[in-house]
């Protein structure tokens, strides 16, 4: 994985996944799809919220989407430190970057 990148410790995973709605983030898209990339590198559709944790236990990645203009952000759980999550903010300015780890600072 490139770009920019920030790890979340596992300590802190389960409350930044529940606080990412409130930072704006939502997991499904404007056609209420929740989709990823799976190990293999191919975009999945899932069925409901209830896969989103063995998705990213299994070495998905999910597609979170922003309020503004469709941005998306990456969240896998980081292999090198288990139970740590990587947020891939490779789709965002930095001035959005900014704000987002502002938040994550908050939660």
């Amino acid at each position: 994985m490139s770009g920019y990148e920030v790890l979340i410790a596992a300590a802190d995973a389960e409350r930044v996944l529940a606080g990412l709605p409130e930072l704006g983030w939502r997991l499904t898209d404007a056609a209420g799809r929740i989709s990823g990339i799976d190990g293999e590198g191919d975009v999945q559709v899932l069925a409901s919220v209830d896969q989103t944790r063995p998705f990213l236990d299994a070495g998905g990645l999910l597609i979170w989407h922003g309020g503004q203009g469709g941005q998306t952000l990456g969240v896998a759980l980081y292999w090198r430190q288990p139970g740590a999550l990587q947020l891939q903010l490779d789709g965002l300015d930095a001035a959005q970057r900014k704000a987002l780890l502002a938040g994550l600072e908050r939660l």
